[in-house]
């Protein structure tokens, strides 16, 4: 049974980029509170056989301290919004949250959809280094290529990873994502929606049907 319209398709570069973030700013901010727990018990008297000085002299800079925990917190959180990215089908418009950028794109800018291979887009053969390293794990999966009729008045294409748009010169987004066919399954029903929703109110043609009465016409004349 095909899964209900509304699910969140978790962008899984995006959620491995906040994944690999999170260790390192929470182990920040354990060891943060860590030397600030000891700065204060050294302050108090309570440490002994411990180099004091040094420590005196970290509590000395608490302020500095607490805004370094403050920030590798900030960072955490951050990291934790990277990490749910997803898109997601909604009644009216294609809803991406990517990072910490969100944006509804109508389905009136979406011209097709296509199921593309990511091997494709991104050869291993030509990425290297980091980008090998985001990307290797996902190799395999089939992908959505959403081609658009134009864009939004959104610099997407600097405020996303490159990796949210194909490299075939068409203007396409890509997602990355666990079930690329339960999602184009998901937008064509959207756009069937708001193609039946249009023609329900006088306001859009079929393509076909405009051909065959033009060509009445044209035999009339």
């Amino acid at each position: 049974m095909a899964k209900k319209q509304g699910l969140r398709h978790k962008l899984l570069v995006y959620r491995r980029m906040g994944q690999r973030w999170r260790t390192p700013t929470l182990l920040l901010v354990l060891l943060g509170g860590l030397l600030y727990a000891l700065g204060w018990l050294a302050d108090q008297g309570k440490v002994q056989g411990l180099n004091t000085d040094l420590i005196s002299s970290l509590w000395e800079q608490r302020l500095l301290l607490l805004g370094l925990i403050a920030f590798s917190i900030l960072l955490y959180v951050i990291a934790l919004i990277v990490a749910n990215s997803y898109v997601e089908v909604q009644a009216k418009a294609l809803y991406i949250r990517a990072g910490l950028v969100a944006q509804h794109i109508s389905y009136g800018r979406i011209r097709q959809m296509r199921i593309v291979q990511l091997n494709e887009q991104y050869p291993s053969r030509e990425i290297k280094g980091r980008d090998y390293r985001l990307l290797e794990p996902f190799y395999e999966y089939p992908c959505t290529a959403v081609d658009l009729r134009s864009w939004p008045k959104t610099p997407l294409k600097r405020l996303w990873h490159h990796t949210m748009f194909t490299r075939d010169g068409r203007s396409s987004l890509l997602f990355i994502v666990e079930n690329a066919m339960v999602l184009n399954q998901q937008i064509d029903g959207a756009l069937s929606a708001r193609q039946a929703r249009y023609k329900k109110r006088g306001q859009y043609e079929d393509p076909i049907e405009r051909a065959v009465q033009q060509a009445r016409k044209s035999r009339r004349s």
